[in-house]
């Protein structure tokens, strides 16, 4: 974990020219310097009271020996994973973790930024999933409110923060922290069907946010041969590139949740579960959060295509470069990966989304 963050601390702040670059590396390290420091705290009350600190001799422990005179022992190696399990959210940017998001986003370059939203976070959610359900599995059930806690202010956070943002890397930085919150409330409803479903969810949403931010990067202004960074430099942007205006719209819609896009499966098999466990005030949350959501995501969606504007700005998308053209290929590949599953989906998934309609009225 910490040889992770520790090249992510060096990427941020690889431009010394850039001011915000540099601030960003160094909130970034400080922050994720003190994240570490509860991370082995966590670790030291685990090793005090049972003498190692081997997450398989823990799994042991838990199994075959936790039983009378070690029922003692369960408040501080449950503060432990409680340490350990907040500087994990901290790095997936859960509330009330997630301060440092914002500003290393906008602070990172496009290409940095491209890892660390995407490929910086899937070590730490598959050790989150054998942190919850392997090895500390006896504190699942202790742990529900504080999921359903981190997921609701998550969705807060998130989409509250990005209803007011125009630049696009702190667009994204806070539409991950909303996403982190759906994911969070996977585990609050622990079932098999939730985990299935939150592990299918998180492939996808790192699929199409990967293919969103790699778009982004083929944008550049013509003049200055700078990243388009801010809302209103993608005004009529469909008019000037037409493929380029349409993939950017099937990225949004489908991290947007609109139906028939991968979005609007994963909320559904999120609300399913939901209700299945008679939570109906986190749906309410989950669909109100939804929502809003689907309206900031539009508002992107409405510059693209009908912001007017008093000239059409001229744009380069270097696809005269091989370079360029391989990522466009990337690009469209997931694109026709993901029409592909959600196609399947839909044929394996309106038949029950129909039945379970029925069952309802």
């Amino acid at each position: 974990m910490e040889l992770i963050s520790l090249c992510f601390y060096v990427l941020v702040a690889k431009d010394r020219s850039n001011v915000k670059s540099v601030e960003a590396g160094l909130k970034y390290f400080v922050l994720g310097s003190f994240s570490s420091s509860i991370f082995l705290m966590g670790v030291v009350l685990l090793y005090a009271f049972l003498g190692t600190a081997s997450l398989d001799n823990l799994q042991l422990i838990f199994i075959d020996k936790f039983e009378g005179v070690y029922i003692v022992l369960l408040l501080p190696l449950f503060i432990g994973f409680l340490f350990i399990l907040s500087s994990v959210l901290f790095k997936l940017s859960a509330a009330p973790f997630h301060f440092w998001t914002p500003d290393v986003y906008e602070g990172s370059s496009m290409l940095i930024l491209l890892l660390l939203s995407t490929v910086g976070k899937i070590p730490f959610f598959v050790f989150l999933l054998k942190l919850c359900f392997l090895y500390f599995s006896i504190f699942l059930d202790s742990t529900m409110s504080f999921f359903w806690f981190v997921g609701i202010l998550s969705l807060f956070v998130g989409s509250f923060g990005a209803l007011c943002q125009s630049s696009v890397q702190r667009f994204l930085a806070y539409t991950t922290i909303a996403n982190m919150g759906y994911f969070m409330l996977f585990f609050y409803n622990y079932s098999l069907y939730s985990m299935a479903g939150l592990i299918f969810s998180f492939v996808f949403y790192i699929l199409t946010l990967f293919g969103f931010v790699l778009l982004l990067i083929l944008i550049t202004d013509a003049v200055t041969g700078t990243f388009k960074l801010v809302f209103f430099d993608y005004i009529s942007l469909f008019y000037t590139n037409r493929l380029i205006g349409f993939l950017l719209t099937f990225y949004l819609l489908s991290m947007a949740g609109l139906p028939p896009f991968m979005g609007f499966f994963m909320k559904f098999v999120l609300v399913n579960s939901l209700i299945v466990e008679d939570s109906y005030m986190s749906i309410f949350f989950v669909i109100f959060f939804s929502s809003l959501m689907f309206f900031i995501y539009l508002r992107l969606v409405s510059v693209i295509f009908f912001s007017a504007s008093l000239y059409l700005k001229p744009y380069s998308y270097y696809l005269i470069q091989k370079r360029s053209r391989l990522l466009m290929f990337i690009v469209v590949s997931l694109v026709v990966f993901i029409v592909f599953f959600m196609v399947l989906h839909m044929v394996l998934f309106y038949p029950f989304l129909i039945y379970f309609l029925l069952l309802l009225l």
